[in-house]
């Protein structure tokens, strides 16, 4: 098959010969390589020619859960790392990138860790606790509205490389009768392996659990419900935040448009923009499609 620039389509999963699991970065694919670890009669499918004969499966999810999942990744690869955010973004903290303990935990990697495990959704944020002190202040400059932000949709945040796992888009694949949808929350479902089951007798030796999805690690994570409570904060304008001047995309799952979404400069309006064009396109095939496999 080719596509409209007449080059050969391809694809990039795990299966079998009959039956083919797309696989694309961030879209379940660490739980499909343990998949295939753990069943020997997978194969491994990179670059392949696309096969009008086989059944193919492509996972789906919410573009900005997506997205934000990547900003988070971002955010604590800059937090983590002083030097990266002392070099490009001005913190005028001349201790921040130093050691506070015998381990060498720096002030942002112990913040840092506090984001992860929830630590100020438990627990009164104190405005003169030097951790908080330092990593709010690296925080905002991150998020400084006339800074550099586009760490917020480069790297693991570009969300649009991500959605297809073959040389097509998903419109495209939607109009192939042999390709599937699956949404990726329900890539552990047992009906999911019931109908593979049902498609190739190969996959009946897997046992019920088959694929330990790991879920969305950081877009329904601690970090991102603490993320949510400081702009809560930044939104209200009477509390530590209210001084400054920050910028961050809106990650609403409706897309509908919001005044968090930096309507001052518009900042992130293309991205915004491809965004709603992929999660209408993702919509469109879950609510039209018959080839979507609405398990429950």
């Amino acid at each position: 098959m080719k596509d409209n620039f007449g080059d050969t389509v391809l694809f990039n999963g795990i299966g079998t010969d009959k039956v083919v699991i797309g696989q694309s970065a961030r879209m379940g694919s660490t739980s499909l390589d343990e998949f295939r670890a753990n069943n020997e009669f997978l194969k491994e499918f990179n670059d392949e020619s696309y096969d009008e004969n086989k059944i193919y499966v492509v996972l789906i999810r919410d573009i900005m859960k997506l997205w934000k999942s990547g900003y988070i990744y971002e955010l604590l690869s800059l937090l983590e790392d002083p030097s990266k955010v002392t070099n490009l973004h001005g913190i005028e903290n001349l201790w921040i990138d130093e050691p506070i303990s015998w381990e060498g935990i720096t002030p942002l990697q112990d913040f840092a860790t506090r984001l992860r495990n929830g630590y100020y959704l438990n627990n009164k944020i104190d405005g003169h606790d030097p951790i908080f002190k330092c990593g709010i202040e690296a925080f905002c400059r991150l998020h400084n509205k006339w800074g550099d932000v586009s760490w917020m949709y480069g790297g693991h945040a570009v969300f649009h490389e991500h959605i297809s796992p073959a040389t097509i888009s998903l419109w495209e694949l939607s109009l192939l009768p042999n390709v599937y949808f699956l949404d990726l929350s329900r890539l552990s479902n047992p009906k999911f392996l019931k109908w593979l089951q049902e498609k190739d007798r190969l996959f009946e030796n897997v046992e019920e659990d088959f694929i330990g999805h790991f879920g969305d690690k950081l877009s329904n994570s601690n970090i991102s419900k603490t993320l949510d409570l400081f702009w809560e904060k930044y939104d209200d304008k009477t509390n530590f935040l209210g001084n400054y001047k920050l910028v961050r995309p809106d990650f609403s799952t409706s897309l509908s448009h919001s005044t968090h979404f930096d309507d001052n400069n518009n900042r992130f309006f293309y991205q915004y923009k491809i965004a709603l064009e992929i999660q209408n396109m993702i919509n469109h095939i879950k609510n039209n499609n018959p080839r979507f496999l609405n398990f429950k």
